[in-house]
């Protein structure tokens, strides 16, 4: 029989759902292969020694062989388990929306370096975040809004922030934004647009610096904190829009901010 074909890959564990009695299907997302589904046979037994490092948002060292259907994990050594991420709900429901925004945006095996190092870059940022009890929630809104930014930059799905998309002209005064039409919408060709939304000065200008920069860029900008949530409200409206559906990590994110018990929450990105 001809032998299996080796490869190996560093990768992020995206999701988990469990295959049998004793095996996990893993989708992965890799730097050269791009997002890959796998399973890990035996990883769910006690004497597994590969369990701790296929868990979900865990950054491995892989060793897989290709199969017909689905390639199969032989080997995974952790390079970050992101444990300052796991010790704190609102770092949790961020990444945990993260990796579900990269599954829901790519396809498999299709490569994307800049999209994997945006995501490894985010979660160490988001590791790195302080929680004074508040939230910190001006930063955690400026942080998502940023890897938003990137990750439908790198897909291309940038929205057009610059010219009105109707008349392509620069606008002048008061602008609106349209999910379904990709971005602004002057005050003359509103009426073309069935569904708008009016965008305010700052969040304009927010929605241009995401562009100019980073996170570390952006937080040193002096927005308030109406701004933040208005970028925010209208980024999650165009990836609704361009989903057509809701992340189940949307609800997360919310609950934690609303102080709901996360009793019953258990992340597997099932």
């Amino acid at each position: 029989m001809p032998q299996a074909h080796l490869y190996r890959s560093e990768a992020v564990i995206l999701k988990q759902m469990s295959l049998g009695e004793a095996d996990r299907i893993l989708t992965l997302f890799t730097p050269l292969y791009g997002k890959v589904r796998a399973v890990a046979k035996g990883v769910r037994k006690p004497t597994s020694r590969m369990s701790g490092s296929v868990e979900p948002l865990t950054r491995a060292n892989m060793l897989l062989s290709k199969g017909k259907d689905l390639d199969v994990v032989s080997q995974a050594e952790p390079i970050d388990v992101y444990m300052a991420v796991r010790g704190d709900l609102e770092k949790t429901s961020t990444s945990f929306y993260m990796a579900e925004l990269i599954d829901a945006f790519t396809i498999e095996q299709s490569e994307n370096r800049s999209l994997y190092r945006h995501l490894v870059n985010s979660l160490e940022t988001l590791c790195d975040l302080k929680n004074d009890g508040l939230g910190n929630i001006r930063e955690f809104i400026l942080l998502r809004a940023s890897y938003e930014s990137g990750l439908l930059n790198m897909t291309g799905y940038r929205p057009q922030i610059h010219r009105c998309i109707e008349c392509g002209l620069v606008p002048q005064g008061s602008v609106s934004f349209s999910a379904s039409g990709g971005g602004l919408i002057c005050q003359r060709c509103r009426n073309k647009q069935t569904v708008t939304r009016p965008l305010s000065v700052g969040a304009l200008k927010m929605l241009n610096l995401l562009e100019e920069g980073g996170f570390a860029f952006l937080k040193k900008q002096p927005f308030q904190e109406d701004i933040s949530l208005e970028v925010e409200s209208l980024l999650r409206q165009y990836i609704w829009y361009l989903l057509e559906r809701n992340l189940k990590s949307t609800s997360f994110m919310d609950s934690v901010r609303r102080g709901v018990s996360m009793d019953r929450f258990e992340y597997t990105g099932q």
